[in-house]
C-alpha cells in the first residue's frame, strides 16, 4: 500500500526486496515439504482401502479403518489447502518484487545518488577496531592510506635531492655516499610511517605485541638476518670494501656494484651478478685489489733455452714491457731471474698497471706475451719447451750391434704380384 501511494526510499525498497525473496524461498521450500507428506499420506490411504476391501476384515474392523481413512483424508485435504495458499503467497510475494523493480525504474538519477551518498556515507564512519577508545573507521583508514602515498614519493624525490645536490661528487661514487642515502632513506621511510599513524590515532603501545614477536623471531630465526644487517653499519663504518672496488671473496672476483643493509652485489666479469652476504666479509678471507688505488703488481713468466745470454734477456723484456702503453712507467718494470729451472732458464717480468675491470689484469699480460714472443723470434731466442737427456753410465762400452731385418711372409703381397702369380 505505501509502496503504490506514496512511495519509499531506496533503502527501505531494498530492504524491502530482501524480505520478499527470503520469503518465496521459504515458501517455496515447505511447499516441497508439504508434497512429501502427501505422498506418505496417499501411501497410507492405498493400504487402508486395500485393507477395508479385504475378506478377513470383519465390521467392526472395516468401520475402524474407515474411521482412520477419513481422517487421512481430511489430513490431505488440509495439506492441499495449505499447498495452495503457499503457491498464492509465491504469486503475491512475487508480484510484489515485480512493483518494487518498476518503483526503482521510477527513481530519478537524483534520488539514486542521494541513496548512494547515504551509503557511502555510512559506511565512511564504519568503525574498523577501537584502540584505547580511539576508534579506527574506514575515513582514518583511507586518509592514512593517501598520506602514506604521498609521504613516499615526498620522501623518493627528498632522497633524489639530498644524492643530487647534497652529497658531495666526490662521494656519490664511493660506498660511504650510497651507506648515507641508505641511511637517508629509512629515516625518511619511519617519520612518514610515524607520521602516519598519528594521523589515524594508532598508538604506539599497540605494536608492543608485535615488537615482542619481532624480538622473539630475531631470537629464534633471525639470527642470521641481524647478523648481516649489523656487518653492514660495521663494513661502512671501517669502510674495507667500497662501490667500484675489485674483490676476491671465496673464489669470486668482481666489481662491487651495490652495499645493501643485507648483502653486497658483486658483477664478474662474465656480467654474472652474485649476491655475498654481508657478514662474509668479517667473517672470512677477503681479497680487495682496489682498496687503496687502482694500481696492482702482476708478473710474466717466461722460460729460454739453456746457453741464452741472460743479460739480453732481460734487455728484451724490459723493452716489451715499455712497448706496452698500458703498462706503468712508474714504478719501473723489473726484471728477476727466477731460477734454473729443468728446462730452461726461468725469467718473471714484474710491471704495474692500473684496473677498473677484472679482464684488464690479463688482456695486459696477454699483450706483454705477444711482445714478448716477437722480439725473442727477432733475437733468435728460442722460448724452451720440456726435454730430457739420458746419460748411460755403464762399466763397460755397451755393445751395440746391427741386426737385419727378416722378411716377414706376413706382410701384404703387392697387388701387381698378385696379379703375375
Amino acid at each position: 500500500y505505501n509502496l503504490l501511494l506514496d512511495g519509499e526510499e531506496p533503502e527501505t525498497l531494498v530492504r524491502w526486496q530482501e524480505a520478499a525473496q527470503a520469503h518465496i524461498e521459504e515458501s517455496n521450500r515447505q511447499i516441497h515439504l508439504q508434497q512429501q507428506y502427501l505422498s506418505s499420506l496417499q501411501l497410507q490411504i492405498s493400504t487402508l482401502e486395500k485393507q477395508i476391501a479385504g475378506e478377513d476384515a470383519d465390521a467392526p474392523l472395516r468401520r475402524a479403518l474407515r474411521t482412520h481413512m477419513n481422517a487421512l483424508l481430511a489430513l490431505q485435504q488440509s495439506r492441499f489447502d495449505y499447498i495452495e495458499a503457499l503457491s498464492e503467497t509465491v504469486l503475491l510475494d512475487r508480484k510484489f518484487l515485480d512493483e518494487i523493480t518498476l518503483q526503482h525504474d521510477r527513481l530519478s538519477m537524483l534520488d539514486f545518488l542521494s541513496w548512494a551518498w547515504g551509503v557511502i556515507r555510512s559506511s565512511w564512519d564504519f568503525e574498523i577496531w577501537v584502540i584505547d577508545e580511539q576508534p579506527l573507521t574506514v575515513r582514518k583508514l583511507v586518509v592514512g592510506i593517501l598520506v602514506f602515498l604521498i609521504g613516499m614519493v615526498l620522501a623518493r624525490y627528498m632522497i633524489r635531492i639530498f644524492h643530487s645536490r647534497i652529497l658531495p661528487e666526490r662521494l656519490t661514487k664511493t660506498g660511504t655516499g650510497a651507506a648515507l642515502e641508505k641511511i637517508f632513506t629509512y629515516t625518511a621511510y619511519t617519520l612518514v610511517a610515524l607520521f602516519v599513524l598519528r594521523i589515524v590515532n594508532i598508538p604506539l603501545e599497540a605494536f608492543a605485541f608485535l615488537g615482542g614477536a619481532l624480538a622473539i623471531g630475531f631470537g629464534l630465526g633471525a639470527q642470521n638476518l641481524f647478523n648481516n644487517f649489523l656487518s653492514w653499519f660495521i663494513v661502512m663504518a671501517e669502510r674495507t670494501i667500497s662501490i667500484g672496488d675489485l674483490v676476491e671473496v671465496e673464489g669470486v672476483v668482481g666489481i662491487v656494484e651495490d652495499i645493501g643493509a643485507r648483502r653486497t652485489r658483486i658483477r664478474t666479469g662474465e656480467n654474472i651478478d652474485i649476491l655475498v652476504p654481508n657478514s662474509s666479509f668479517l667473517e672470512k678471507n677477503v681479497t680487495n685489489w682496489t682498496m687503496i688505488d687502482h694500481r696492482i703488481r702482476t708478473h710474466v713468466s717466461v722460460g729460454v733455452a739453456y746457453g741464452t745470454d741472460p743479460s739480453l734477456v732481460e734487455q728484451i723484456l724490459t723493452e716489451a714491457a715499455g712497448a706496452i702503453h698500458r703498462i706503468l712507467k712508474f714504478p719501473q718494470p723489473f726484471v728477476l731471474f727466477g731460477s734454473f729451472g729443468d728446462n730452461a732458464l726461468v725469467f718473471e717480468i714484474h710491471f704495474w698497471i692500473y684496473v677498473e675491470k677484472i679482464i684488464e689484469r690479463r688482456l695486459v699480460q696477454s699483450r706483454l706475451r705477444f711482445e714478448i714472443a716477437r722480439r725473442f723470434r727477432e733475437a733468435g731466442i728460442t722460448i724452451a719447451f720440456p726435454q730430457r737427456d739420458v746419460h748411460l753410465d755403464a762399466a763397460h762400452p755397451v755393445p751395440v750391434r746391427l741386426l737385419q731385418e727378416e722378411p716377414d711372409d706376413r706382410k701384404p703381397v703387392p697387388r701387381k704380384e698378385c696379379r703375375e702369380s
